[in-house]
């Protein structure tokens, strides 16, 4: 199971989510690359997604742009691991 976040019931603003991490391996360690996924969601409808390396930053109701704050939007906020890794394997070698 990976932990996740949600924000339910947003109207407007935004969401800013921040991931650091070290990993320790056989005595050496590495800054670590957290990816993070956004999912939004308008009633049962999936509006938008958004991620982001170390972190998001997202409008929170892109939606009420359109229709003038009349719908409100849930966010799921969860870490992809396996984008991390992969992320953090090319930013070692090649970055």
């Amino acid at each position: 199971l990976l932990p996740y976040v949600v924000v339910d019931d947003v109207t407007g603003g935004r969401v800013v989510a921040t991931a650091n991490a070290d990993v320790d391996f056989l005595g050496t360690t590495w800054d670590a690359k957290g990816v993070l996924l956004d999912a939004q969601i308008t009633g049962i409808f999936p509006t938008a997604s958004t991620f982001g390396v170390n972190g998001v930053v997202s409008d929170l109701s892109m939606l009420n742009a359109v229709t003038g704050g009349s719908a409100s939007t849930t966010h799921i906020i969860v870490p992809d691991p396996f984008t991390s890794v992969v992320l953090t394997v090319l930013a070692t070698f090649f970055g």
